[in-house]
């Protein structure tokens, strides 16, 4: 099975384990276990995401008070914003772009609080149902590459690495035992330094 939406690449992992014989599915399988896995811990997506026909629907507690959409992706491009089945103006919500770094490009803000219906009366923004359409995350060619985007966060590179290699089951650390022989010891444990490096990658929770 090829891999889909990947943070590293086969080469990846081959140099890190430094075993080039292990069977290619292995190392596609585990590399896409360990994407994922780092969007689940992260609570963040770091490929490219086309919503631009079905749209991305936003949980209700990542809309906070009608005033701000909170994203689990940077902004590429947004096309449409509905909310409560009204089209909102482009004109009333904003959201940063690049080169702004990519964490603070996660979030649309909107301008005005009210809206009208077909009968010109206005109320305030409901916060049920947001929907957006646009291109988000990280640009990349094609979804069985890395993104290619400069932004892309090399940490999120190296702990996927980290971790497809301890999911491939052949990665191995050195020890040195008392009297100063080295052996070699299969690992099967994500090494700590992979949760350090998405733990600067996580979502901030959103307390209001």
């Amino acid at each position: 099975m090829a891999v889909y939406n990947p943070y590293c690449t086969t080469e990846d992992v081959q140099l890190h384990i430094k075993n080039n014989d292990i069977a290619p599915s292995l190392v596609e399988n585990s590399i896409s276990e360990a994407s994922r896995y780092v969007e689940e811990y992260t609570g963040r997506f770091f490929h490219k995401y086309d919503y631009t026909t079905d749209g991305y629907q936003v949980p209700a507690l990542d809309f906070i008070e009608g005033k701000h959409i909170y994203l689990p992706f940077p902004v590429i491009s947004v096309t449409e914003l509905i909310i409560d089945g009204n089209v909102i103006t482009s004109d009333v919500y904003d959201f940063p772009q690049k080169p702004v770094k990519y964490n603070h490009r996660s979030v649309i803000e909107i301008t005005v609080e009210k809206t009208s219906d077909f009968l010109g009366q206005v109320s305030q923004i409901k916060t049920s149902n947001a929907l957006v359409k646009g291109i988000f995350g990280f640009t990349s060619t094609s979804s069985v590459y890395i993104p290619d985007d400069i932004q892309f966060p090399s940490g999120i590179r190296r702990a996927t690495t980290l971790i497809a290699s301890t999911f491939t089951e052949n990665n191995r650390k050195e020890q040195v035992t008392l009297d100063g022989s080295r052996t070699s010891l299969a690992t099967f444990t994500i090494p700590d330094e992979a949760h350090s490096i998405l733990n600067m990658h996580k979502r901030n929770v959103v307390v209001c």
